[in-house]
């Protein structure tokens, strides 16, 4: 079922994405822990800064709720680093701050 779900997203995304004022338009179906699907559409707005819009099907509620929207936004900046924050209509957020080296 999920290889035939990724087939038919993947023609969709091929006949519609380019027409549209997005940069990313991501599946991701059943996530094993959870149990949801989840959207993301999503625009580079430079080169550095990417921001997005997550949609989850079947979120959970709750004792630990999950956003069943959200809105994303990642920023790198120097050469190593970068932030992304988070946050959702269950109130659910996030800023995480991250340093890689890449060799």
């Amino acid at each position: 079922m999920g290889a035939i779900s990724g087939v038919l997203v993947n023609q969709i995304k091929n006949q519609i994405a380019p027409g549209l004022p997005v940069d990313v338009i991501r599946v991701d179906n059943n996530d094993s822990t959870s149990g949801t699907s989840r959207l993301e559409v999503g625009k580079y707005i430079t080169e550095s800064v990417y921001l997005s819009y997550v949609h989850q099907f079947g979120a959970p509620t709750g004792i630990h709720p999950v956003n069943s929207n959200e809105a994303q936004l990642q920023y790198r900046f120097k050469r190593h680093y970068q932030l992304e924050t988070k946050f959702g209509d269950a109130g659910v957020g996030a800023v995480n701050f991250y340093w890689s080296l890449r060799y």
